[in-house]
């Protein structure tokens, strides 16, 4: 069997690069997300200067709570309507 170090970051499965971040202990993994964070804003320090997160077209959405609010009077109002109207209880 060759045992060579490879430092080729495809060669590594996604499962074995979870494992070993769940071997760390928590202020390592929160170092490593402070790490993170540092090298990031230094790429583009433009999100810290932002107040507000507004919608992104995609897979990403921001709520707020009146959004929130919306959904639940929304999801009560088909329920509602499913179970015969608002006067069945």
């Amino acid at each position: 069997m060759d045992k060579a170090i490879s430092h080729d970051r495809y060669e590594e499965s996604a499962e074995a690069k979870a494992r070993w971040f769940q071997s760390l202990a928590l202020s390592e993994r929160m170092e490593m997300l402070c790490s993170f964070t540092d090298l990031a804003l230094m790429a583009n320090p433009s999100p810290q200067e932002r107040k507000h997160a507004q919608p992104v077209a995609g897979r990403i959405q921001v709520l707020d709570l009146e959004d929130v609010r919306l959904l639940e009077l929304a999801e009560g109002k088909e329920n509602a309507e499913r179970a015969g109207g608002p006067d069945n209880k």
